[in-house]
């Protein structure tokens, strides 16, 4: 319910921000975590201009991440 600007500036100021980038042609969105919240912060491609932010709590919503999740290091055996 806040502006923009005041949302942009609490998930700058308290955001946890989790190295996750979507590409499209025209944008790339960056994931945050906030609260019991997700957040993502839409950027126009070319000039890098922050447009706006997206928040939701559904982890259904996350889907499109998943691939972007580094997973190699995670199978790794000790011998």
């Amino acid at each position: 319910m806040l502006p923009q600007e005041m949302q942009a500036e609490i998930l700058l100021q308290y955001g946890v921000y989790l190295e996750l980038i979507r590409r499209t042609p025209q944008l790339n969105i960056e994931l945050y975590a906030l609260d019991h919240f997700y957040v993502e912060l839409y950027f126009d491609k070319i000039t890098e201009d922050p447009l706006f932010l997206r928040a939701f709590d559904s982890v259904k919503e996350l889907e499109p991440y998943l691939p972007l999740i580094p997973i190699e290091n995670i199978l790794e055996v000790n011998h």
